[in-house]
């Protein structure tokens, strides 16, 4: 009876392996534009540029309105941010035309001591093509959108769609 106990358990303890297996959605690795999440190509200042990866969040700002931040890589690491500010109210057709809920970061700028508080939206605009809050997923429209920043004397121009998803 023994031998036949010990056989039962090895067989259930080879079938339970096959069933206890883990996903790889749950790495903490940044997020892959190769895997369906649309256009990730900008064109700055007439350049194109791909990004490759990107990290977001969401997060209460010091006047306790909600922002949701996104950094986005190229393969050289320069790096493209941008924070929409009241996102709690940003919805699919959400058009920004000054810098007040919207700031754009370029690493690639002449000048990084601007930061992004003092880029603003001196033509164009941004437009959210897509955001879907419950898939975690947004997209975004560049319509030849010129930042300046006025205390440096420095602009730059971004033309394209990006499509994300967030954590």
């Amino acid at each position: 009876m023994k031998k036949y106990l010990y056989f039962l358990f090895v067989a259930l303890f080879a079938t339970m392996s096959f069933a206890l297996t883990s996903c790889g959605d749950d790495d903490d690795e940044p997020n892959d534009p190769t895997t369906g999440n649309g256009n990730s190509e900008l064109t700055i200042d007439g350049t194109k540029y791909s990004f490759e990866y990107w990290n977001s969040k969401i997060f209460e700002r010091y006047d306790k309105r909600t922002a949701f931040e996104c950094d986005l890589r190229d393969e050289e690491g320069q790096h493209l941010t941008f924070t929409i500010y009241d996102w709690d109210e940003a919805s699919t057709g959400t058009v920004f035309t000054n810098g007040n809920d919207i700031a754009v970061w370029w690493d690639g700028s002449e000048d990084d001591t601007c930061g992004d508080m003092n880029y603003t939206i001196a033509s164009g605009s941004v437009k959210i093509e897509n955001l879907n809050k419950d898939a975690k997923k947004i997209s975004l429209s560049f319509n030849n959108v010129k930042y300046s920043c006025k205390s440096h004397n420095t602009s730059f121009t971004i033309n394209g769609k990006i499509s994300v998803d967030y954590k």
